[in-house]
């Protein structure tokens, strides 16, 4: 454990009381401890047990009584048949059917840019942009209908199109954005397009931009890595390890075991239970009518706070037992709690889903989400709140293999088009390594690049960075809030997240100040209504 411990966090030294999360560990990293354990040792523990007992000496205790574990290897050329159809996940089948309804459109789009300068090989970049396609099969894997739904099939290499337009800006550089917001919003035809489209915009001597854009079926965050990793790899000229299996065979597993196991109707039964006869829609005051017909605009507000509240928020989360991500949920969800009058939120959240050893070097998607709804009733105090939470991410966690679309088919919630179901808010802590493009004799620069459609009402997301500090964006539903809006709950969030982590531990959270200076004045003259009478 002391090995796994600072293999998985990089801590240099390891002691039998040093906890997992003191070192660094969060969500992700307790599943892939979870994984190593079952991995290297044939030990089956929960990742409820890591929460509860993160140090080693204590984690150590509950593997003298853990079992053997009985989950199955995934099996490679599992998930292909013999006429060449690839099974689906069933991630893949909901983005089909929301296609399928919704007409194509670029919502799930993961889009990024950088800005390169030297001597770019574009021939070799070409090039391994193809061998990144041959090799990770859902990147060319389009999705039919067949006689019993939907079934994948992947594109011979040979018969894929040019992968990356060139265009030439020298001329206009004026034009940059315009072609960034074409790569972002850009159609896939899910049923017969691969999953990567590009273009190099030349600006110069030795002065390009790749903009890159991948289709949410074929990948997600922790994919990227993999992307950036290998391409920087093959770009230099070397040779990658073969893949264990493929993603069609990891989604044919995940079916098999999650029927013959019982997981999935354990799963289910958790989170029917979890959320049945929860709010049906966030009531955040909207600035603009929630029509259904709304073209949901994305707007984009920034985050920042700084090394010293993320040492704060580092330092309660120690003292609570609990992670820096249970502590931004649990203020993100009290604002959310204040901002509506409701005493219960229900917050969406994605985790990995690379629970099979070996899935962390495939490029797919894996990842599931997470809907956990909580109580915020009662007036907690800071130690309350986090408990509660903490609660509501353990179990969500433990039952994490129910795939969220199965979830929402269990609970038969009714359908809306002016709201998304189950949630309308989202939380995405963006803890996994995030890669790195470094293609010799050519530094990278990242280029913001965002979606111009919001999948919801709000989503926060947030990543550490290396001095402390953790940034991020909060994303809005344009036709619903207006900017000036959302920027004041950004204020709002930094205030609340920095008077948590210095509130009087029994003071309720409920009466945390969510105002700054410039607030109470307007409020004092919003409220200055005396007036003289004559």
């Amino acid at each position: 454990l002391c090995r796994l411990y600072g293999e998985l966090t990089g801590a240099r030294r390891v002691g039998v009381q040093d906890s997992f999360f003191a070192l660094g560990g969060h969500s992700l990293l307790v599943m892939r401890l979870v994984g190593r354990i079952r991995e290297e040792a044939g030990l089956e523990v929960g990742l409820r047990d890591v929460f509860a007992h993160p140090r080693v000496e204590a984690l150590a205790e509950v593997l003298e009584r853990a079992e053997r574990s009985v989950l199955p290897c995934v099996a490679p050329g599992c998930g292909c048949d013999a006429e060449g159809h690839v099974t689906l996940s069933f991630g893949q089948e909901r983005l089909w059917a929301l296609d399928r309804l919704e007409g194509g459109s670029s919502q799930y789009n993961i889009p990024f840019a950088v800005a390169l300068e030297g001597a770019l090989d574009v021939g070799a970049l070409e090039g391994v942009l193809h061998a990144l396609l041959a090799r990770h099969a859902p990147l060319r894997t389009v999705i039919e209908e067949g006689p019993r739904g939907a079934v994948g099939r992947v594109l011979e290499v040979e018969a894929l199109p040019r992968l990356l337009e060139l265009h030439d800006l020298s001329e206009r550089p004026e034009a940059l954005q315009d072609h960034l917001d074409g790569v972002a919003g850009h159609v896939f035809d899910l049923s017969r397009d691969a999953s990567l489209y590009g273009r190099l915009l030349h600006l110069g001597p030795e002065r390009h931009v790749l903009a890159l854009v991948v289709h949410h079926g074929a990948a997600d965050g922790s994919s990227m890595a993999v992307l950036f990793d290998e391409l920087s790899a093959l770009y230099r000229g070397e040779a990658l390890e073969a893949l264990p299996w493929s993603y069609s065979d990891h989604a044919q597993w995940q079916r098999d075991w999650l029927m013959e196991s019982g997981s999935l109707a354990r799963g289910l039964s958790y989170w029917v239970d979890h959320l049945s006869d929860g709010p049906e829609v966030l009531e955040l005051p909207v600035d603009h009518a929630r029509r259904a017909d709304r073209g949901r605009r994305a707007g984009y507000v920034p985050v920042e706070l700084d090394g010293a509240v993320g040492a704060r928020l580092a330092e309660l989360a120690g003292s609570e037992g609990v992670t820096v991500f249970t502590v931004l949920l649990g203020a993100w969800g009290l604002l959310l709690s204040r901002l509506s009058g409701q005493d219960e939120v229900v917050i969406g959240t994605p985790v990995a889903g690379r629970m099979a050893p070996g899935s962390e070097g495939l490029i797919g998607f894996f990842v599931n989400t997470l809907a956990l709804r909580l109580d915020l009733s009662g007036g907690p105090d800071r130690a309350g709140l986090l408990s509660r939470v903490h609660g509501v991410v353990s179990g969500g966690l433990e039952h994490q293999e129910a795939p969220f679309e199965q979830v929402v088919e269990a609970l038969d919630v009714e359908r809306s088009l002016s709201h998304s179901p189950v949630f309308q808010a989202m939380f995405a802590w963006q803890s996994q390594e995030g890669g790195t493009l470094s293609l010799e004799g050519v530094t990278a620069q990242a280029i913001d690049v965002g979606l111009d459609q919001a999948k919801f009402d709000v989503t926060l997301s947030l990543a550490p960075q290396g001095d402390g500090s953790i940034s991020g964006v909060l994303e809005y539903d344009a036709d619903l809030f207006d900017a000036e809006t959302v920027s004041g709950w950004a204020g709002m969030f930094g205030r609340l997240v920095g008077c948590l982590a210095e509130a009087e531990a029994e003071a309720p959270v409920g009466l945390l100040d969510l105002m700054d200076a410039a607030d109470h004045a307007r409020l004092c003259e919003f409220n200055a209504t005396a007036h003289e009478v004559g």
